[in-house]
């Protein structure tokens, strides 16, 4: 019940947050075994995130340093 409740809050109060603040980049860490993964929304010119990317894999680009990647494999 309380992963529902923090995931409810990240993806609607601190996303429109963040959203209205004008945070480029914004990841969402789902660390449960049952959908373990990041969601990542990049900040567009319209100052609306876009739809999210899901990664479950090793390396993670960050967007708004370019070639930069974080390895998630330990952790995952």
């Amino acid at each position: 019940m309380t992963q529902i409740l923090t995931s409810r809050y990240d993806l609607t109060e601190k996303f429109n947050l963040y959203e209205a603040s004008g945070v480029c980049e914004y990841w969402v860490v789902y660390p449960y075994k049952e959908e373990k993964g990041i969601l990542v929304f990049l900040l567009q010119p319209d100052g609306k995130y876009d739809e999210g990317t899901k990664y479950d894999s090793r390396k993670i680009p960050v967007n708004i340093f370019d070639g930069c990647e974080i390895d998630f494999s330990q952790f995952f």
